[in-house]
């Protein structure tokens, strides 16, 4: 039986870990195991499917990737961007147990919470950069 809908046909690598399809925009930050994903319309991504196939598309099907939600004080809320975190995980997570979830410092998910400070300060620096960036490849167009 197969799971899941094909919602991204194309998805066209541009170099320097940069995707591109008819509606979206992608970057991977390597360092953070990261996918940071926008509409070319401005408007924010909202297909689970079209970010799960994504992810699939450029780092494969097997990839576990999450998406993390912070706390008010950590937001950074500059563009409609949505942002992918691949984990290592070696074994299955129980998701039905999530509330009982504890995150220790060597596992992966600690691991991706910890990166997760480092790219919020990241974030935050290349924001500016990110902005001047997409306003003129939306303007060549």
């Amino acid at each position: 039986m197969v799971k899941g809908r094909d919602t991204i046909e194309n998805i066209i690598y541009n170099g320097e870990d940069y995707w591109e399809t008819d509606i979206y925009i992608i970057w991977e930050e390597k360092e953070f195991n990261q996918l940071t994903i926008s509409r070319k319309d401005g408007k924010t991504p909202e297909s689970w499917y079209d970010l799960w196939n994504i992810k699939n598309k450029i780092w494969g099907e097997g990839a576990l990737a999450i998406e993390i939600y912070p706390r008010r004080s950590n937001l950074i809320d500059g563009q409609n961007q949505r942002h992918l975190f691949k984990l290592s995980v070696s074994k299955k997570i129980d998701f039905g147990n999530a509330s009982k979830l504890t995150l220790e410092s060597h596992d992966s998910i600690g691991k991706a919470l910890r990166l997760y400070t480092d790219l919020l300060n990241h974030l935050e620096r290349e924001l500016i950069i990110e902005d001047i960036y997409m306003q003129s490849h939306i303007n060549k167009k």
